[in-house]
């Protein structure tokens, strides 16, 4: 009877919430001392640690007998916000909704490799933390994960990461770039929103969609690369993106143009489109035919006038790694039949 109350007790303290995506059959609630934890299925699921000093938090591998496999919270942000870092075992492979957050003086966490879950606002509000390396082999991150770490500066997703929930990096103000990888088909809802100091951000081939306000309100985004994998871009992915001025797109004109690009997207559509995907020498907008529109182009491009749509590599016809008059020369030569004029 006393074991049960002290489960329920366990349960009310620390929140069901943590527990929705762990599948739990306890079997005892147990307090060592050093961490709050209770063993489930022969497995140990923690939820807060001592330390003896302000510092770093160590938690075992074992407790009572069993492995740790699971962190959950929120024990750690609430009453231990004095410790700046943590050490996780390698035995833990599920880090669970909201296990960390608050815990604003950690600058550093070590997530180990066997993790394959992190779960909803698991570092959330972590003020101080700098650096996140997501080891390759998690395959879901939950909504919120890292929301409002606002000094974090550099984080690497992994390839093996295919699930993401919404607002993961929201108002990470301190993030200047990023690599999404293209195992994650579809960016969620508001993933970067709001990541005011975002300059740069590399899209890999792989990912179809761009949510819903992905890039909303990053204001110093200045150049995107886009796949031509990508389908559809959803409404205010890139509102009051204001600086955004060179997309980097790896496909065709024409294949750009199939894109489905919802309302308000101003910053994306007034940008400079760079063509990866060229088409032949000489077709300089991609139009598959090379006429005087592609000499008019490129005259703009070389004195500086809009020129959102060239195709730079068709536009240097004779391959010396520059767009200039001699590309044009040739080019009007050619569209007026000179004789012995190869493209």
């Amino acid at each position: 009877m006393k074991k049960k109350i002290l489960l329920a007790l366990f349960v009310l303290a620390f929140g069901i919430s943590a527990l929705a995506n762990i599948s739990v059959s306890a079997e005892s609630y147990v307090g060592d001392g050093q961490c709050t934890f209770y063993k489930s299925n022969g497995e140990a699921i923690v939820s807060g640690c001592l330390a003896p000093n302000p510092g770093e938090i160590v938690i075992p591998e074992i407790l009572g007998g069993c492995p740790v496999t699971t962190i959950v919270g929120s024990q750690w942000g609430s009453g231990f916000s004095k410790y700046t870092g943590i050490t996780i075992p390698n035995s833990v492979t599920t880090i669970g909704d909201y296990a960390f957050l608050r815990c604003r003086d950690f600058t550093d966490i070590d997530i180990p490799d066997n993790v394959t879950y992190i779960g909803k606002e698991a570092f959330a509000d972590c003020y101080s933390l700098t650096s996140v390396t997501i080891p390759d082999g998690v395959t879901t991150i939950n909504k919120k994960a890292f929301s409002n770490c606002i000094a974090l500066t550099s984080v690497t997703i992994p390839n093996s990461v295919s699930t993401i929930g919404e607002y993961i990096f929201s108002g990470c103000d301190s993030l200047t770039s990023v690599t999404i990888p293209g195992s994650i088909s579809f960016l969620e809802h508001g993933m970067f929103n709001k990541c005011e100091n975002l300059e740069n951000v590399t899209i890999q081939d792989g990912v179809k969609t761009i949510g819903t306000a992905v890039f909303y309100g990053c204001k110093s985004l200045a150049s995107i690369t886009i796949p031509d994998s990508i389908t559809s871009i959803g409404e205010s992915a890139f509102e009051h993106s204001t600086k955004l001025t060179d997309v980097y797109y790896s496909g065709t004109k024409k294949e750009w143009e199939n894109i489905v690009i919802d309302a308000y997207n101003e910053p994306l559509k007034n940008a400079t489109i760079h063509f990866m995907g060229e088409p032949e020498t000489g077709d300089s907008n991609g139009d598959e035919v090379i006429d005087i529109k592609d000499v008019i182009l490129m005259r703009r491009f070389i004195t500086g006038g809009q020129a959102e749509t060239i195709f730079e590599g068709a536009s240097d016809v004779n391959k010396d790694d520059e767009v200039d008059v001699r590309d044009i020369v040739v080019t009007r030569r050619f569209v007026a039949g000179g004789y012995g004029v190869e493209l």
